[in-house]
């Protein structure tokens, strides 16, 4: 972008100059418009936290995966806050192995997700703390192997999944109760044991309760 920038303000200095403008002048009304360009609103993956700053002023997204698919590659996003703005997404949101995410602030405005919602190993994930506004997940919604969180109490206002619901192997969840809006589960899509929704291997489980509202599967 910078090559791209100096490229262009040399062929202007020119034009400015037959015209009777300062190259100065020039430079600096095309310096101001090369920095408000719009952003991006199409990126697909976000894995640094640079991925994530660059969609500050985004309220909708067709996509977004949040890390890396695989695994042993580092993801370097540490918090979600520059995604303020965001109220839907019409595909899938996928936020997996982010080894330095601690809550997902920043989420603050996510109305609903077109597709599914996947919150899969992210090892430092202790709260779901900013999704409290999220209505409705067109697709399924899985909750695994994210190993220090205690609680999905940010989900207050999820009152449908179009989906299945998977909450598995988080060893330290102790607690369902954020999901008291939760009124139906379509089950359009079923997760890989057949079920619509599916409970396992939470090994600290006590908490059932809030499922208490859930009416239909």
């Amino acid at each position: 972008e910078l090559l791209a920038l100096g490229l262009l303000c040399t062929c202007i200095a020119p034009v400015a100059a037959a015209q009777g403008m300062s190259s100065a002048v020039n430079y600096r009304q095309f310096h101001l418009l090369f920095l408000n360009t719009p952003q991006d609103c199409s990126l697909a993956i976000a894995a640094t936290q640079a991925d994530i700053d660059g969609l500050s002023n985004c309220t909708s997204l067709p996509a977004l995966t949040v890390g890396r698919r695989d695994c042993s590659v580092v993801c370097s996003v540490m918090n979600l806050s520059s995604l303020r703005y965001l109220k839907t997404i019409a595909g899938d949101l996928t936020i997996q192995c982010c080894v330095s995410l601690t809550s997902l602030s920043g989420l603050d405005a996510l109305i609903g997700v077109g597709g599914s919602l996947v919150l899969y190993f992210n090892q430092n994930l202790t709260t779901f703390g900013g999704l409290a506004m999220l209505t409705h997940v067109n697709g399924s919604v899985e909750i695994s192997q994210n190993v220090q969180l205690t609680t999905v109490s940010a989900f207050a206002s999820l009152q449908t999944i179009g989906g299945s619901l998977l909450i598995a192997n988080n060893p330290a969840l102790v607690s369902v109760g954020g999901l008291a809006a939760l009124q139906t589960i379509k089950g359009e899509e079923l997760e890989a044991a057949g079920h619509a929704l599916s409970v396992l291997y939470n090994i600290a489980l006590t908490d059932l309760s809030g499922f208490a509202g859930l009416a239909n599967i």
